[in-house]
């Protein structure tokens, strides 16, 4: 299993751009992700919608060190054409929990 957050990652996205940056884009993501979430698991959500915003947010969390969310985010991406509603669903709630267990342990500012 992947680590929820790897450090070494984030640490050298900062040393590049700033603490002030950092914690910009760190906010936003936070913002962006749990509003893309909401989308995906709306009701009405369709496939199209799940595989767009999985595939922004694997891009993002991958730069962030964020590394389980982007390898979850990279296998909705790819499976969700093929999930029936049951399996897709259940993905989207495992989704969600590591967002949040992710969200959870990045220290603040990372």
């Amino acid at each position: 299993m992947s680590p929820l957050f790897d450090p070494s990652i984030f640490g050298e996205l900062k040393a590049e751009v700033g603490q002030t940056c950092i914690l910009e884009i760190l906010d936003g993501f936070w913002i962006d992700t749990d509003r893309a979430i909401r989308r995906m698991t709306d009701v009405g959500w369709s496939r199209a919608i799940v595989r767009h915003e999985t595939h922004s947010i694997k891009s993002s969390a991958q730069l962030l060190g964020f590394a389980r969310l982007s390898r979850l985010a990279s296998a909705l991406e790819a499976d969700c054409a093929d999930l029936d509603d049951a399996r897709l669903t259940e993905g989207l709630r495992e989704f969600r929990a590591v967002f949040e267990q992710t969200r959870s342990a990045a220290p603040p500012g990372c």
